[in-house]
Parts: structure tokens; sequence; C-alpha cells
């Protein structure tokens, strides 16, 4: 019976340090696909004098150029990815990227309650 217990304590404690680490890695990738997605709305200013807004739910041709998801497809992707213009500004001037964990658009079941704006 005590074994069972110790058996459970120590579970617990690799279950909370695997979950953990599963987060930090999801939040890296997020970070990742952020810097790579500003370089990219750099480029495209350089080129348009102007940022551009993009989401999921994009039609313009210009806005689906920009991966709006963070990993390597969309349903295995931790962050929904959103770009508009920043608070008092427009988007000549100013992006401001958001990334959104665990929405619909990308798999639902991660959440990151420390991290990224939540729906």
């Amino acid at each position: 019976m005590i074994a069972v217990a110790i058996l459970a304590i120590l579970g617990s404690v690799a279950f909370s340090s695997y979950t953990d680490s599963v987060i930090k890695t999801r939040r890296s990738e997020g970070k990742t696909a952020l810097l790579k997605l500003m370089q990219q709305e750099e480029q495209f200013f350089t080129q348009n004098n102007s940022y551009s807004v993009f989401s999921q739910a994009s039609v313009d041709a210009n806005e689906k150029k920009f991966k709006w998801f963070s990993g390597e497809a969309a349903s295995s992707s931790s962050y929904d990815i959103i770009a508009t213009a920043c608070a008092g500004d427009t988007i000549q001037n100013c992006v401001l990227l958001t990334a959104y964990p665990g929405t619909t658009n990308v798999n639902s079941t991660f959440k990151d309650p420390t991290c990224g704006n939540q729906y």
C-alpha cells in the first residue's frame, strides 16, 4: 500500500514537470513565430510603405502571405496569431502582433494561463 502511495506521488510530480515542459516548448514556438512574422511585416513595410493586418479569416491576397499560426500546421499549432493596427495609430505606421493560445482555429486543447492573450 505504501509503495502505491509513493508511486502515485512520484507520478503526479513527473506529470506536473512534463506539463510545464510542454507549455514552455509551445511558448518558445509562439515566440519564434512572432519574431518571424514581425520580420516578414518589416519586409512588407519596406515594399509597400505600410504594414499588413492578417488573421485566420483573411481573404486578401497580401494578407494570406502571412502565416497566422505558430507551428507547422494550424491543427497542431498552439497559438493563433493576429496582426492589427496599434491602438491609436494606423496600420501604415504601426502593427501589433498578438498570439492567442488554444483557440478553435488551432489546437484548442492547449491552455496557457500565464502567457498569450486569452479569447
